[in-house]
């Protein structure tokens, strides 16, 4: 499993690597939505490589960031990393798996830019899931989009989606009251609400 530290040690210009490095391990540490956003715009601006390699460093910042926010947030839950789950003879790997003792409480698709591909391929890869787990949470977690709302609520009628503040705040919903269940359902509702809202 490829980490941010590894995308940063390959970068060549050693005051490039060195400021992301400083601003990699500030936000790490801090958590806050201003340096990762900070740290990713940085990123698409001072990295002279392809984008999809740009891309790919970007996606894997944003997956470690939301994973150290659940442990930071629900310590008493285990959060595995790139998890493999079993599927009888088939292993899905997905982005973050959350465990409750030894159950499936949560499986997150982390999106640093959601689009619409993205969005199906998370989509088709939660429903597999789901068919095998089906007690389970799952989300999908994004920074930026480019899809429309419209999109975004036809979605979510079959998994939830959450932008990173909306992320937060089920976060630390959750860590007070430790029924994750009822959490998710009320920020699902606010966020209905806000969009009739707009």
């Amino acid at each position: 499993m490829k980490t941010s530290l590894d995308y940063i040690n390959e970068l060549d210009n050693p005051l490039v690597r060195q400021k992301i490095r400083d601003l990699y391990s500030k936000t790490m540490r801090t958590l806050s939505v201003s340096d990762l956003s900070l740290l990713l715009s940085t990123i698409k601006k001072l990295v002279n490589s392809s984008a999809q390699y740009v891309g790919k460093f970007r996606s894997t910042i944003f997956e470690e960031y939301v994973f150290n926010l659940i442990k930071r947030e629900l310590r008493e839950l285990k959060v595995i990393r790139q998890a493999e789950l079993s599927l009888n003879s088939y292993n899905c790997k997905v982005d973050i798996a959350v465990f409750k003792n030894s159950k499936l409480l949560m499986v997150l698709e982390t999106k640093v830019d959601l689009d619409a591909s993205r969005l199906k391929m998370a989509l088709g890869e939660l429903s597999i899931v789901k068919l095998y787990y089906t007690d389970a949470i799952y989300l999908i977690v994004y920074y930026d989009k480019t899809i429309s709302e419209d999109l975004i609520r036809i979605a979510s009628t079959i998994f939830p989606i959450l932008s990173i503040y909306q992320f937060i705040t089920f976060l630390q919903m959750c860590k007070g009251s430790g029924n994750y269940y009822l959490c998710l359902k009320r920020i699902i509702e606010h966020g209905n609400k806000e969009r009739v809202i707009k």
